[in-house]
Protein backbone atom coordinates (compact mmCIF):
# COMPACT_ATOMS: atom_id res chain seq x y z
CA UNK A 1 0.00 0.00 0.00
CA UNK A 2 1.04 3.04 -0.80
CA UNK A 3 0.72 4.08 3.28
CA UNK A 4 3.29 2.24 4.13
CA UNK A 5 5.27 3.51 1.35
CA UNK A 6 4.72 7.20 3.09
CA UNK A 7 5.25 5.87 6.54
CA UNK A 8 8.40 4.26 5.37
CA UNK A 9 9.40 8.11 4.13
CA UNK A 10 8.48 9.71 6.74
CA UNK A 11 10.94 7.41 8.89
CA UNK A 12 13.66 8.14 6.03
CA UNK A 13 13.74 11.67 6.08
CA UNK A 14 13.70 14.52 8.99
CA UNK A 15 10.43 15.87 9.65
CA UNK A 16 11.53 19.44 7.82
CA UNK A 17 12.00 17.35 4.67
CA UNK A 18 8.51 15.64 4.35
CA UNK A 19 6.67 18.98 2.59
CA UNK A 20 9.00 18.48 0.01
CA UNK A 21 8.95 14.73 -0.86
CA UNK A 22 6.20 13.94 -4.00
CA UNK A 23 5.25 10.71 -4.55
CA UNK A 24 5.00 10.08 -8.55
CA UNK A 25 4.94 7.62 -11.35
CA UNK A 26 4.38 3.61 -11.13
CA UNK A 27 4.02 3.86 -7.26
CA UNK A 28 0.93 6.31 -7.26
CA UNK A 29 -0.56 4.47 -10.63
CA UNK A 30 -0.35 1.60 -9.05
CA UNK A 31 -1.89 2.27 -5.69
CA UNK A 32 -5.04 3.92 -7.13
CA UNK A 33 -5.18 1.31 -9.20
CA UNK A 34 -5.34 -1.19 -6.26
CA UNK A 35 -2.19 -3.12 -6.84
CA UNK A 36 0.71 -3.75 -4.83
CA UNK A 37 3.47 -0.75 -4.81
CA UNK A 38 6.97 -1.74 -5.66
CA UNK A 39 9.52 0.88 -6.43
CA UNK A 40 9.27 4.26 -5.28
CA UNK A 41 9.40 7.06 -7.36
CA UNK A 42 9.63 10.92 -5.96
CA UNK A 43 9.94 14.49 -7.12
CA UNK A 44 11.72 17.03 -4.90
CA UNK A 45 13.65 19.91 -4.43
CA UNK A 46 15.57 19.08 -1.25
CA UNK A 47 19.17 19.85 -1.66
CA UNK A 48 21.82 17.22 -3.35
CA UNK A 49 24.20 17.37 -0.96
CA UNK A 50 21.21 16.60 2.14
CA UNK A 51 20.53 13.32 0.19
CA UNK A 52 23.97 12.22 -0.09
CA UNK A 53 24.14 12.72 3.70
CA UNK A 54 20.59 10.35 3.82
CA UNK A 55 23.08 7.88 1.76
CA UNK A 56 21.45 8.40 -1.24
CA UNK A 57 24.27 7.45 -4.16
CA UNK A 58 23.42 10.09 -7.43
CA UNK A 59 23.30 7.73 -10.56
CA UNK A 60 23.62 9.36 -14.02
CA UNK A 61 21.91 8.23 -16.80
CA UNK A 62 23.48 8.07 -20.24
CA UNK A 63 20.26 9.27 -21.54
CA UNK A 64 18.17 10.27 -18.83
CA UNK A 65 18.45 12.73 -16.00
CA UNK A 66 20.25 11.69 -13.10
CA UNK A 67 18.41 10.56 -10.15
CA UNK A 68 19.05 9.43 -6.35
CA UNK A 69 19.16 6.37 -5.59
CA UNK A 70 18.39 4.54 -2.53
CA UNK A 71 17.57 0.40 -2.02
CA UNK A 72 14.78 -0.83 0.81
CA UNK A 73 14.12 -4.65 1.28
CA UNK A 74 10.67 -3.83 1.29
CA UNK A 75 9.74 -1.39 -1.47
CA UNK A 76 13.03 -1.89 -3.84
CA UNK A 77 14.42 1.27 -5.67
CA UNK A 78 13.71 4.70 -4.01
CA UNK A 79 14.16 7.06 -6.71
CA UNK A 80 14.44 10.81 -6.64
CA UNK A 81 14.56 13.24 -9.26
CA UNK A 82 15.36 16.69 -8.31
CA UNK A 83 13.51 20.00 -9.22
CA UNK A 84 15.77 22.71 -10.64
CA UNK A 85 15.47 25.88 -8.88
CA UNK A 86 14.20 27.49 -12.10
CA UNK A 87 11.58 25.10 -12.78
CA UNK A 88 7.88 24.23 -11.57
CA UNK A 89 6.17 21.00 -10.47
CA UNK A 90 4.14 20.56 -13.58
CA UNK A 91 6.82 21.52 -15.92
CA UNK A 92 8.44 18.32 -14.65
CA UNK A 93 5.51 16.56 -14.82
CA UNK A 94 4.75 17.71 -18.71
CA UNK A 95 8.30 15.74 -19.57
CA UNK A 96 7.45 12.71 -18.21
CA UNK A 97 5.94 9.66 -20.11
CA UNK A 98 2.46 9.24 -20.16
CA UNK A 99 -0.10 10.86 -18.09
CA UNK A 100 -0.85 8.05 -16.21
CA UNK A 101 2.83 8.20 -14.91
CA UNK A 102 2.68 12.37 -13.94
CA UNK A 103 -0.37 12.05 -11.27
CA UNK A 104 1.64 13.37 -7.87
CA UNK A 105 1.01 12.52 -4.06
CA UNK A 106 2.10 13.86 -0.98
CA UNK A 107 3.06 11.96 2.03
CA UNK A 108 -0.19 13.13 3.80
CA UNK A 109 -2.56 11.61 0.57
CA UNK A 110 -3.29 14.18 -1.74
CA UNK A 111 -3.46 14.21 -5.26
CA UNK A 112 -2.16 16.72 -7.46
CA UNK A 113 -3.21 16.08 -11.17
CA UNK A 114 -2.90 18.84 -13.49
CA UNK A 115 -2.42 16.75 -16.57
CA UNK A 116 -5.33 14.69 -16.44
CA UNK A 117 -3.58 11.11 -15.23
CA UNK A 118 -6.23 10.30 -13.05
CA UNK A 119 -8.99 9.36 -15.28
CA UNK A 120 -6.62 7.63 -18.07
CA UNK A 121 -5.57 5.30 -15.00
CA UNK A 122 -9.28 4.40 -14.42
CA UNK A 123 -9.46 3.69 -18.06
CA UNK A 124 -6.25 2.03 -18.41
CA UNK A 125 -5.46 4.36 -21.52
CA UNK A 126 -2.12 5.82 -22.31
CA UNK A 127 -1.84 9.32 -23.27
CA UNK A 128 1.55 11.34 -23.45
CA UNK A 129 2.08 14.14 -21.43
CA UNK A 130 3.02 16.08 -24.13
CA UNK A 131 4.44 17.08 -27.42
CA UNK A 132 8.21 15.74 -26.67
CA UNK A 133 7.43 12.72 -24.95
CA UNK A 134 8.87 10.21 -27.09
CA UNK A 135 11.10 12.64 -28.78
CA UNK A 136 12.93 13.17 -25.08
CA UNK A 137 13.31 9.59 -24.65
CA UNK A 138 12.39 7.40 -27.55
CA UNK A 139 12.36 4.29 -25.80
CA UNK A 140 9.29 4.75 -24.23
CA UNK A 141 7.69 3.75 -27.42
CA UNK A 142 8.48 0.11 -26.28
CA UNK A 143 7.29 1.39 -22.49
CA UNK A 144 3.95 1.65 -24.46
CA UNK A 145 4.19 -1.51 -25.93
CA UNK A 146 4.51 -3.03 -22.60
CA UNK A 147 2.15 -1.17 -21.15
CA UNK A 148 0.10 -2.96 -24.16
CA UNK A 149 0.68 -5.94 -22.79
CA UNK A 150 -0.39 -5.44 -19.36
CA UNK A 151 -3.94 -4.44 -20.96
CA UNK A 152 -3.86 -0.85 -21.36
CA UNK A 153 -5.33 1.09 -24.21
CA UNK A 154 -2.49 3.15 -26.58
CA UNK A 155 -4.68 6.28 -26.91
CA UNK A 156 -5.11 7.84 -30.46
CA UNK A 157 -2.78 10.89 -29.60
CA UNK A 158 -0.41 8.70 -28.82
CA UNK A 159 -0.45 5.91 -31.30
CA UNK A 160 -0.14 9.02 -33.88
CA UNK A 161 2.68 10.17 -31.95
CA UNK A 162 4.45 6.65 -32.82
CA UNK A 163 3.05 6.12 -36.33
CA UNK A 164 4.25 9.30 -37.48
CA UNK A 165 8.11 9.30 -36.47
CA UNK A 166 11.42 7.94 -37.72
CA UNK A 167 12.17 6.33 -34.83
CA UNK A 168 15.30 4.36 -36.62
CA UNK A 169 18.39 6.64 -36.27
CA UNK A 170 17.37 7.93 -32.70
CA UNK A 171 17.00 4.37 -31.05
CA UNK A 172 20.34 3.11 -32.27
CA UNK A 173 22.03 5.77 -30.19
CA UNK A 174 20.30 4.39 -27.36
CA UNK A 175 21.86 1.46 -24.70
CA UNK A 176 20.37 -2.07 -25.87
CA UNK A 177 19.76 -2.93 -21.92
CA UNK A 178 17.07 -0.16 -21.89
CA UNK A 179 15.03 -1.64 -24.79
CA UNK A 180 15.95 -5.37 -23.34
CA UNK A 181 14.48 -4.54 -19.92
CA UNK A 182 11.15 -3.42 -21.38
CA UNK A 183 10.83 -6.49 -23.35
CA UNK A 184 11.05 -8.70 -20.24
CA UNK A 185 8.68 -6.48 -18.31
CA UNK A 186 6.37 -6.90 -21.32
CA UNK A 187 6.87 -10.81 -21.20
CA UNK A 188 5.32 -10.71 -17.25
CA UNK A 189 2.08 -9.12 -19.16
CA UNK A 190 -1.14 -10.63 -19.14
CA UNK A 191 -0.52 -10.68 -22.86
CA UNK A 192 3.05 -10.47 -23.84
CA UNK A 193 2.44 -11.30 -27.51
CA UNK A 194 1.32 -7.64 -27.89
CA UNK A 195 4.78 -6.32 -27.48
CA UNK A 196 6.25 -8.12 -30.12
CA UNK A 197 2.64 -7.21 -32.68
CA UNK A 198 3.06 -3.48 -31.46
CA UNK A 199 6.59 -3.47 -32.77
CA UNK A 200 5.52 -5.07 -36.29
CA UNK A 201 2.39 -2.86 -36.56
CA UNK A 202 4.22 0.35 -36.05
CA UNK A 203 7.64 -0.78 -37.87
CA UNK A 204 9.56 0.35 -34.55
CA UNK A 205 13.10 -1.86 -32.74
CA UNK A 206 14.58 -3.41 -36.10
CA UNK A 207 18.00 -2.25 -35.07
CA UNK A 208 17.19 -4.12 -31.92
CA UNK A 209 15.31 -7.40 -33.09
CA UNK A 210 15.90 -7.69 -36.47
CA UNK A 211 14.92 -11.46 -36.27
CA UNK A 212 11.10 -10.67 -35.56
CA UNK A 213 10.60 -8.99 -38.63
CA UNK A 214 12.71 -11.53 -40.42
CA UNK A 215 10.04 -13.84 -39.14
CA UNK A 216 7.27 -12.52 -41.16
CA UNK A 217 8.66 -13.68 -44.11
CA UNK A 218 9.64 -17.48 -43.10
CA UNK A 219 7.02 -20.48 -43.30
CA UNK A 220 6.43 -22.33 -40.08
CA UNK A 221 7.24 -25.41 -41.46
CA UNK A 222 5.41 -28.10 -44.45
CA UNK A 223 1.82 -27.35 -44.54
CA UNK A 224 0.65 -31.28 -43.53
CA UNK A 225 1.99 -29.85 -39.92
CA UNK A 226 1.62 -26.16 -39.78
CA UNK A 227 -1.22 -25.21 -42.48
CA UNK A 228 -0.07 -21.75 -43.83
CA UNK A 229 1.31 -20.16 -40.55
CA UNK A 230 4.27 -18.01 -40.82
CA UNK A 231 6.89 -18.67 -38.22
CA UNK A 232 6.09 -15.17 -36.87
CA UNK A 233 2.35 -16.44 -36.09
CA UNK A 234 3.72 -19.65 -34.68
CA UNK A 235 5.56 -18.03 -32.31
CA UNK A 236 2.70 -15.63 -31.22
CA UNK A 237 0.85 -18.29 -30.50
CA UNK A 238 3.37 -20.54 -28.94
CA UNK A 239 3.87 -17.21 -26.76
CA UNK A 240 0.24 -16.55 -26.22
CA UNK A 241 -0.12 -20.57 -25.16
CA UNK A 242 2.92 -20.75 -22.57
CA UNK A 243 1.42 -17.62 -20.83
CA UNK A 244 -1.56 -19.25 -19.69
CA UNK A 245 0.21 -22.18 -18.88
CA UNK A 246 3.39 -20.08 -16.85
CA UNK A 247 3.90 -16.41 -15.73
CA UNK A 248 7.47 -17.07 -15.86
CA UNK A 249 9.16 -14.64 -17.89
CA UNK A 250 12.26 -17.00 -18.79
CA UNK A 251 9.53 -19.83 -20.06
CA UNK A 252 7.61 -16.81 -22.37
CA UNK A 253 11.25 -15.85 -23.73
CA UNK A 254 12.04 -19.21 -24.52
CA UNK A 255 8.54 -19.72 -25.96
CA UNK A 256 8.65 -16.86 -28.53
CA UNK A 257 12.32 -17.46 -29.38
CA UNK A 258 12.47 -21.74 -29.51
CA UNK A 259 12.32 -21.75 -33.73
CA UNK A 260 14.91 -18.75 -33.95
CA UNK A 261 16.87 -21.32 -35.85
CA UNK A 262 14.21 -21.46 -38.61
CA UNK A 263 15.19 -18.08 -39.60
CA UNK A 264 18.51 -19.45 -40.57
CA UNK A 265 17.41 -22.32 -43.46
CA UNK A 266 18.11 -21.55 -47.24
CA UNK A 267 15.53 -20.19 -48.99
CA UNK A 268 15.51 -23.51 -51.61
CA UNK A 269 14.81 -26.17 -48.46
CA UNK A 270 11.82 -23.88 -47.18
CA UNK A 271 9.76 -25.01 -45.71
CA UNK A 272 11.07 -27.72 -44.35
CA UNK A 273 13.46 -26.55 -41.82
CA UNK A 274 16.00 -29.32 -41.10
CA UNK A 275 18.48 -29.08 -38.27
CA UNK A 276 16.92 -26.20 -37.45
CA UNK A 277 17.36 -27.29 -33.50
CA UNK A 278 20.86 -27.21 -33.64
CA UNK A 279 20.88 -23.92 -35.90
CA UNK A 280 18.98 -22.21 -33.20
CA UNK A 281 21.67 -22.76 -30.25
CA UNK A 282 23.93 -20.10 -31.96
CA UNK A 283 21.73 -17.76 -33.01
CA UNK A 284 20.20 -17.86 -29.47
CA UNK A 285 23.01 -17.01 -28.23
CA UNK A 286 24.04 -14.22 -30.94
CA UNK A 287 20.88 -13.07 -29.81
CA UNK A 288 21.02 -12.83 -26.38
CA UNK A 289 24.91 -11.29 -26.27
CA UNK A 290 23.27 -8.77 -28.67
CA UNK A 291 19.97 -7.73 -26.33
CA UNK A 292 22.70 -7.84 -23.06
CA UNK A 293 20.18 -10.97 -21.59
CA UNK A 294 21.35 -12.27 -18.35
CA UNK A 295 23.22 -15.76 -18.36
CA UNK A 296 20.03 -17.45 -17.20
CA UNK A 297 17.98 -16.01 -20.13
CA UNK A 298 20.84 -16.70 -22.50
CA UNK A 299 20.92 -20.44 -21.39
CA UNK A 300 17.00 -20.91 -21.71
CA UNK A 301 17.01 -19.69 -24.77
CA UNK A 302 19.87 -21.95 -26.26
CA UNK A 303 18.41 -24.94 -24.31
CA UNK A 304 14.91 -24.19 -25.85
CA UNK A 305 16.34 -24.17 -29.19
CA UNK A 306 18.36 -27.47 -28.81
CA UNK A 307 15.97 -29.37 -26.79
CA UNK A 308 12.13 -28.78 -28.00
CA UNK A 309 12.41 -31.28 -31.07
CA UNK A 310 13.78 -33.83 -28.98
CA UNK A 311 11.38 -33.41 -26.10
CA UNK A 312 8.06 -33.31 -29.10
CA UNK A 313 9.01 -37.15 -29.99
CA UNK A 314 9.02 -37.87 -25.99
CA UNK A 315 7.02 -41.15 -26.70
CA UNK A 316 9.43 -42.33 -29.24
CA UNK A 317 12.32 -42.07 -26.70
CA UNK A 318 14.15 -44.79 -24.88
CA UNK A 319 13.99 -44.35 -21.00
CA UNK A 320 17.76 -43.45 -21.73
CA UNK A 321 17.17 -40.61 -23.71
CA UNK A 322 14.49 -39.57 -21.44
CA UNK A 323 16.86 -39.28 -18.98
CA UNK A 324 20.03 -37.45 -20.91
CA UNK A 325 17.01 -34.64 -22.07
CA UNK A 326 15.85 -34.18 -18.75
CA UNK A 327 19.59 -33.99 -16.89
CA UNK A 328 20.06 -30.88 -20.07
CA UNK A 329 16.96 -29.51 -19.53
CA UNK A 330 17.72 -29.48 -15.98
CA UNK A 331 21.94 -28.07 -16.62
CA UNK A 332 20.20 -25.49 -18.83
CA UNK A 333 17.68 -24.47 -16.18
CA UNK A 334 14.66 -25.12 -17.99
CA UNK A 335 13.48 -28.37 -16.81
CA UNK A 336 10.79 -26.55 -14.59
CA UNK A 337 8.60 -24.86 -17.63
CA UNK A 338 9.97 -27.56 -20.23
CA UNK A 339 6.71 -30.11 -20.61
CA UNK A 340 4.67 -26.33 -21.05
CA UNK A 341 7.42 -25.10 -23.70
CA UNK A 342 6.81 -28.59 -25.37
CA UNK A 343 2.93 -28.41 -25.63
CA UNK A 344 2.90 -24.65 -26.34
CA UNK A 345 4.88 -25.52 -29.24
CA UNK A 346 2.29 -27.86 -30.42
CA UNK A 347 -0.89 -26.61 -29.01
CA UNK A 348 -1.97 -29.33 -27.43
CA UNK A 349 -1.26 -30.76 -23.45
CA UNK A 350 1.42 -32.89 -25.48
CA UNK A 351 2.08 -34.85 -21.68
CA UNK A 352 5.80 -35.76 -20.73
CA UNK A 353 4.94 -38.84 -18.64
CA UNK A 354 7.18 -39.57 -16.32
CA UNK A 355 8.90 -36.00 -16.20
CA UNK A 356 9.19 -34.63 -12.93
CA UNK A 357 9.95 -38.82 -11.37
CA UNK A 358 13.09 -38.65 -14.55
CA UNK A 359 13.59 -34.89 -12.98
CA UNK A 360 13.98 -35.98 -9.09
CA UNK A 361 16.46 -39.06 -10.25
CA UNK A 362 19.05 -36.87 -12.09
CA UNK A 363 18.69 -34.66 -9.19
CA UNK A 364 20.51 -37.08 -6.84
CA UNK A 365 23.79 -36.49 -6.00
CA UNK A 366 26.35 -39.50 -7.76
CA UNK A 367 27.11 -40.45 -4.10
CA UNK A 368 23.34 -41.44 -3.08
CA UNK A 369 22.90 -43.44 -5.94
CA UNK A 370 25.03 -46.31 -3.72
CA UNK A 371 28.04 -45.73 -5.64
CA UNK A 372 31.32 -45.77 -4.16
CA UNK A 373 33.14 -42.18 -4.10
CA UNK A 374 36.56 -43.48 -4.40
CA UNK A 375 35.72 -45.85 -7.29
CA UNK A 376 34.37 -43.01 -8.95
CA UNK A 377 37.00 -40.97 -8.16
CA UNK A 378 39.23 -43.63 -10.08
CA UNK A 379 37.63 -43.62 -13.24
CA UNK A 380 38.00 -41.71 -16.21
CA UNK A 381 35.23 -38.99 -17.31
CA UNK A 382 33.25 -40.97 -19.83
CA UNK A 383 33.13 -43.85 -17.88
CA UNK A 384 31.98 -42.32 -14.57
CA UNK A 385 29.01 -40.51 -16.80
CA UNK A 386 28.40 -43.85 -18.42
CA UNK A 387 27.72 -45.60 -14.64
CA UNK A 388 25.75 -42.84 -13.03
CA UNK A 389 23.43 -43.03 -16.05
CA UNK A 390 22.77 -46.84 -15.51
CA UNK A 391 22.26 -46.29 -11.66
CA UNK A 392 20.00 -43.40 -12.32
CA UNK A 393 18.32 -46.04 -15.27
CA UNK A 394 17.70 -48.91 -12.65
CA UNK A 395 16.35 -46.04 -9.79
CA UNK A 396 13.44 -44.77 -12.57
CA UNK A 397 12.65 -48.20 -13.34
CA UNK A 398 12.14 -49.15 -9.58
CA UNK A 399 10.63 -45.57 -8.85
CA UNK A 400 7.89 -46.36 -11.82
CA UNK A 401 7.92 -50.17 -10.73
CA UNK A 402 6.65 -49.15 -7.11
CA UNK A 403 4.16 -46.37 -8.41
CA UNK A 404 2.29 -49.29 -10.47
CA UNK A 405 2.01 -51.58 -7.63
Amino acid sequence: MLSDAATLLRELFPPRLHSRLLLVGGSVRDSLSGLPVSDIDLISDIPEETLLLLHFRRVEGKTTAPIFFKSDPVFGKIEITLLRKDQQLEDDLRRRDFRCNAVVMSLDGSITDPLGGVPDINQRRLLPCGAASLTDDPIRIFRAFRFAADGWEIGAELDGMIGSGSWDEALAKIPVERFSREMIKALGGISPELFFSCMLKFGVGRCYLPELFMMQDIPAGPPAYHGDATLLSHSLATLQRMAVMSGDTIARLAAFFHDLGKLSTPSELLPRHIGHDMAGVEMALQLAIRLRLSSLQRNALMAASRLHMTGARWVQLRDATKLKLVERARKAGIAAFFPQLVAADHGNEHELAGWETMLQVVSYPATSLGLDAAQLESMNAPDRSALISRMRLQIYRQLVSRQKI
